[in-house]
């Protein structure tokens, strides 16, 4: 009783001071203090109380017990948020004026919590007794586990600078919610790649958000706290599976850390992005499937459902889903029978089907294509143009077994983290069936679902790849290897016990030496670091922030602005902006002709008042048209309003006044597709 009134009371607690901390949603182009980042905290963390609260109040109502208990309360939890954030934001229900209601739908979880969750549920329970130096280890790797999730917090606390987020993952959610509604516009086809983890990102920007770019710098962190969020669920997911296998403490909390040291996750953790998240709903999803012996058909509906959310959150998912679900309904069958399978398939199914009907159908509303921007062959859609066709190519291939690449992808993965090298003792422990008493035939399962999704990633002939794309591929094996060589050690007739136990000590000490080490600098570099609006001013690190801080102060709402290439249009997504290569209608008018006249025309017709040039991805990808605009301004620099480090910005009018008017002669129909979509914004 007295927990789960304090969850209520901490909840409120935690608002008040948030809102009275942060203020009011502040202008991007004012000083951001250090006291306004402790109130988004605050905030974000009542948030995060109320998330659990509706995860315990859905595991409650699962019939949830013990390890699965205290998992889907984690991931449940955000995988509700974002479904309702879905349907408000349908609805048109996530306007700046809706704080109200969110704040109403988050408290009534520790409500509904504190009403319906009558018996106490534990995340882990070892009922056997433990010296106390093995007492004291336990507690050490806790402490290890909270070190590093306050680490990977103070690194959140930064307004960092990025890609992907600014380009859809935090400028979906806030488009959605200056507008009010989910909705999508031709200019921004980067948007779809926009699932349901990125939802968590809207009850954000409804509560620290407001009209004319205020707020963004909240939204930022709101985004970055949320994904550790996403990193605390794999952390929990990762300790109940190694205990299903076998682990004992300390070694199976040991475990939660095995997410920091992955290369390909380590260096970006911290920012907001989808990757864990997803990567969180499809482990609890698997942790389900294996370790919930007679799933009842509401958990079975709950896996498919945390099933589809991750496939939809980022298809490359499927890598990993698909040969582990194929292996899983194998063993299944050898062990229930049809009758038992089909069952299970199909609730699963019952679950996974929403899901992919919101998901398809969204997209096949909007373009005409509900696997947009995938399978354009067979649905043609004039919301995709040629470069961002070109793009997705770059992703799409086929399978091999002699795919170009297979070298250098062994060797990255290889490099990913020192236990791929150790892998042969998997096979070891696998012979000696001493080793693996219980649940050898599923640590089997996932050991034979992660090399196929390995093999297929090898074989996988595309110009274009992440290793992180592999996902929970990458975090399975690792966790693989350590209960192999812990159960190896365990099983040792001498000493066994001892060496682990060693073993687990000296692992525990230097992890949490290099925590608090990091722990330090990063509060440290939160402490030191300037403000968070002058950060994202910072060419070095935001690149084009200068050029986008002055378009921020000096444009007006009608202004139509292009850049030549570059989208991250995060801090200026309240103003009137396009890219010459995103908004399908104007890229394939330049593709259609190589004359720079007809480009010239096409702009001025269309209202064009400013063109922001950002080299560093003018170089790196957009080279013609950048370049073009380079030497324009160089001949009429009377046309520049401003130049910084790495960017600039051009007052189009004025470069047309210089310009002879012999360009602009007829044509006047070649820019009427663009600008009947370029005045979309509110």
């Amino acid at each position: 009783m007295l927990v789960r009134t304090s969850r209520i009371l901490l909840a409120l607690s935690f608002l008040v001071i948030g809102f009275s901390v942060k203020g009011p949603p502040a202008d991007p182009d004012v000083l951001f203090a250090q006291t306004q980042v402790l109130g988004v905290w605050f905030l974000f963390m009542a948030w995060l109380i109320c998330v659990v609260s509706w995860g315990r109040v859905l595991a409650d109502k699962l019939e949830l017990t013990g390890p699965a208990f205290g998992i889907a309360s984690l991931a449940l939890g955000s995988a509700w948020i974002a479904i309702l954030s879905g349907v408000m934001g349908v609805l048109g229900l996530i306007s700046y004026t809706s704080w109200p209601l969110v704040l109403l739908i988050l408290l009534l979880g520790p409500v509904l919590d504190f009403v319906y969750s009558e018996t106490p549920r534990f995340f882990i329970t070892e009922t056997n007794s433990r010296a106390a130096w093995e007492r004291g280890l336990d507690w050490l790797c806790y402490g290890v586990l909270a070190l590093a999730v306050l680490y990977y917090m103070a690194k959140a606390a930064l307004a960092h600078g990025t890609t992907d987020p600014f380009l859809y993952h935090l400028a979906a959610a806030r488009y959605w919610t200056d507008h009010g509604v989910i909705t999508f516009s031709p200019r921004n086809p980067y948007f779809f790649f926009s699932g349901f983890w990125e939802h968590l990102y809207i009850f954000g920007n409804v509560l620290l958000g407001a009209d004319k770019g205020r707020g963004l710098i909240e939204g930022q962190l709101w985004g970055q706290w949320v994904h550790i969020y996403g990193m605390i669920t794999v952390m929990a997911v990762t300790m109940g599976l190694a205990r299903y296998f076998g682990l004992r403490r300390p070694w199976w909390v040991l475990s939660g850390t095995l997410i920091c040291g992955l290369y390909s996750f380590n260096n970006w953790i911290w920012l907001a992005k989808n990757d864990l998240g997803v990567m969180s709903w499809f482990l609890t999803a698997w942790f389900f499937l294996l370790a919930v012996p007679i799933p009842t058909k509401a958990q079975l509906a709950a896996t498919g459902l945390l099933l589809g959310l991750s496939i939809i959150g980022k298809s490359t998912v499927i890598l990993t889903a698909a040969p582990c679900f194929v292996f899983w309904m194998i063993l299944l069958f050898r062990k229930e029978g049809i009758p038992e399978l089909v069952r299970r398939l199909g609730f699963v199914a019952v679950g996974i089907a929403p899901v992919f009907v919101f998901h398809f159908s969204r997209n096949a509303w909007f373009t005409g294509n509900p696997f947009f921007p995938a399978a354009t062959s067979l649905f043609p859609s004039h919301w995709i143009g040629p470069t961002l066709q070109r793009s997705v190519d770059t992703l799409w291939g086929h399978f091999t077994p002699f795919a170009p690449k297979a070298g250098q992808k062994i060797r990255e993965l290889l490099g990913d983290t020192p236990l791929y090298w150790t892998a042969p003792i998997i096979a070891v422990a696998l012979i000696w069936k001493r080793v693996f008493p219980e649940n050898r035939r599923e640590f089997l399962v996932t050991f034979a679902g992660c090399m196929t999704a390995a093999i297929l990633f090898v074989s996988w002939d595309n110009r274009a790849y992440f290793v992180r794309w592999l996902g929970p591929t990458l975090l399975l094996l690792p966790l693989l290897i350590l209960v192999a060589g812990v159960r190896l050690l365990d099983a040792s007739r001498k000493y066994g016990k001892a060496l682990s136990g060693l073993t687990a000590l000296v692992i525990a000490v230097f992890l949490a030496a290099t925590f608090v080490t990091k722990l330090h600098a990063a509060l440290g570099h939160v402490l030191r670091s300037p403000s968070a609006t002058l950060v994202i001013r910072t060419s070095n690190i935001h690149f084009g922030g200068d050029s986008r801080a002055w378009l921020r102060m000096n444009a007006q709402p009608e202004d139509l602005i292009v850049s030549t290439g570059d989208q991250l249009f995060y801090y200026i997504s309240h103003l009137n902006v396009s890219s010459l290569d995103a908004d399908p209608a104007l890229d394939q008018i330049l593709h259609s002709s190589g004359e720079t006249n007809r480009l010239l025309r096409t702009l001025r017709l269309a209202g064009v008042r400013y063109v922001l040039d950002v080299r560093y991805w003018t170089r790196r990808f957009y080279n013609a048209k950048g370049a073009f605009f380079g030497q324009l301004v160089e001949d009429h620099p009377e046309a520049l309003v401003y130049a910084g480090n790495d960017s600039f910005v051009v007052d189009f009018h004025r470069l047309m006044a210089e310009i002879s008017p012999s360009c602009f002669r007829g044509d006047e129909w070649y820019a009427a597709s663009f600008a009947s979509t370029v005045r979309d914004k509110p």
